[in-house]
């Protein structure tokens, strides 16, 4: 008796494993699909984060250097421009309307990004004392 039981209740279950499974793998599969591309999209937003940080942390040490030397001599720093060598630095002085003895500058870093994505601006305004000729 015991032996019919136990042949007749394993011959029930003859091949559910097979299709259990494919059933977990179809699942894994879907689960991975869904999973994937939120990843790839928050990979991404934290290199964006990282790049913009390290571009306003750059043009507050352009602003800085500003104040002790000339505009023309303004350059990315070797680190900043060797982790981002399609940076460009534009230095631009903004007219002012009335006598100040205050120069405005723009200070603005340009990432060029290629695929036909648009281009990267951040740009920080910065006023520095003119020299008076004594």
């Amino acid at each position: 008796m015991k032996q019919h039981l136990s042949q007749q209740s394993s011959g029930v279950r003859k091949g559910s494993l097979i299709i259990e499974m494919v059933v977990c793998t179809v699942l894994l599969s879907v689960v991975t699909a869904v999973m994937v591309p939120g990843i790839y999209a928050v990979h991404q937003q934290r290199i964006a984060t990282r790049y913009e940080t390290l571009v306003l942390i750059e043009l507050n040490n352009l602003a800085a250097q500003l104040t002790h030397q000339s505009d023309r001599d303004l350059t990315v720093s070797d680190w900043f421009g060797s982790r981002y060598p399609e940076v460009s630095l534009t230095v631009s002085e903004i007219p002012s309307d009335d006598d100040s003895r205050l120069k405005t500058f723009r200070l603005t870093l340009t990432r060029t990004r290629p695929g036909g994505h648009p281009d990267v601006n951040r740009s920080l305004v910065v006023w520095k004392p003119q020299e008076t000729a004594e």
